[in-house]
C-alpha cells in the first residue's frame, strides 16, 4: 500500500503551483460546489499471472503487477500485455508518432544507440527480458530494437526547436482538500489521435533491491512520466526543451523510473535530478 506523504514536482511544475497558490487568496467561486466522485473500489480482475506478475482489470483500467529481478520484470510485462505491446508498436502510437510522420528508423535508431549509453545494466536486461516474454506469447515479430523506442522517443519527438511546453500538473494540499491531504494530478497533453491511449497501463513494480513503485504509463515502456513510489514521493514531468538539448543523456523516461525506484526523500530526489545527465527539457 501506498502512503502519500510527499511531493517532487519539476521546478516549472512547482513554480506554476506556488504561483497558483499566491493568486488564489481563496478558492474561486465556481469550485466551491463542484462535486468529485472518487471510486474506492472498483471491481478487480485477475486476467492473467507469469510467475509473480499478474495481469489484473481495475474497472476499466488495465494494471500490470511485476516482481523479481530486471529480466524477470520484463519477461512478465512482455508475455503478459503481448498484444498491447505488438499494437502500440506495429500499428498505433510508435508507428503514427514516428514512421507516420518521416522519421526512418536509421535516424531513429542511431539516436537511440546514443542514448542507450546511458543506459543502467539492469534497463538493457529488463528489455531483454521483455523480448523473451513476447516471444514466449508467440510474438515474434519485435526486436529489442522496438521496445527500446518505449524510452528514447520523446527525446526523438520532442527535440524540434519551436516544439511548445507540454503536459499540465497540478498539486493540492491542506485547505485547499477536504482532509489537508496532498493530491497530484497530471495530465499527458498528447493528441488523442495518437491512439497512445489505446494502450494505456498502470505498471507497477516491485523491484528485488528497489523500492516499489508505480507508473502511469503504456504497454511496453519501461519508464513513464508519471508516477508514485512506496515513500510517497510522487512525480510528474513537464517538457519543456531547451538550447543545450542533446542525445547524448539518459532519456527522461529513465529518469522518472530510476528515480522513483531509487529514492527514498525528496532531498535524494532533487540530487538524482541534478546529477543525472539529462536530455532535454
Amino acid at each position: 500500500m501506498f502512503h502519500h506523504k510527499s511531493l517532487l514536482l519539476m521546478p516549472a511544475v512547482l513554480a506554476v503551483a506556488l504561483c497558483g497558490l499566491a493568486a488564489w487568496a481563496e478558492p474561486p467561486a465556481e469550485f466551491l460546489n463542484k462535486q468529485v466522485t472518487m471510486v474506492a473500489d472498483p471491481p478487480v480482475k485477475l486476467v492473467d499471472q507469469e510467475g509473480a506478475g499478474r495481469l489484473y482489470e481495475v474497472g476499466p483500467l488495465t494494471v500490470l503487477v511485476m516482481e523479481g529481478t530486471p529480466r524477470e520484470m520484463g519477461f512478465q510485462h512482455g508475455r503478459l500485455l503481448a498484444k498491447k505491446i505488438h499494437h502500440i508498436i506495429k500499428e498505433g502510437y510508435m508507428v503514427k508518432a514516428l514512421w507516420g510522420r518521416g522519421y526512418t528508423p536509421e535516424y531513429v535508431n542511431a539516436q537511440s544507440e546514443r542514448m542507450q549509453k546511458h543506459f543502467p545494466p539492469s534497463i538493457i536486461e529488463e528489455l531483454n527480458g521483455m523480448v523473451e516474454g513476447l516471444k514466449a506469447a508467440g510474438v515474434d515479430d519485435i526486436t529489442y530494437e522496438d521496445v527500446r523506442l518505449g524510452i528514447t522517443q520523446a527525446e526523438i519527438l520532442h527535440f524540434p526547436p519551436n516544439a511548445p511546453p507540454a503536459c499540465s500538473n497540478f498539486a493540492v494540499w491542506g485547505r485547499w482538500t477536504t482532509d489537508g491531504r496532498l493530491l497530484h494530478a497530471r495530465n499527458l497533453d498528447w493528441s488523442i489521435e495518437g491512439d497512445a491511449q489505446d494502450d494505456a497501463a498502470v505498471l507497477i513494480w516491485r523491484p528485488k533491491g528497489g523500492h516499489p513503485f508505480m507508473m502511469l504509463g503504456w504497454a511496453g515502456g519501461v519508464g513513464s512520466v508519471s508516477g508514485m513510489n512506496a515513500k510517497g514521493i510522487t512525480l510528474g514531468e513537464m517538457t519543456l526543451p531547451s538550447g543545450d538539448a542533446t542525445f547524448d543523456g539518459l532519456p527522461l523516461f529513465l529518469q522518472m523510473r530510476m528515480m522513483l525506484e531509487t529514492c527514498s526523500t525528496l532531498d535524494e530526489a532533487v540530487k538524482f535530478f541534478e546529477t543525472s545527465p539529462r536530455t532535454t527539457g
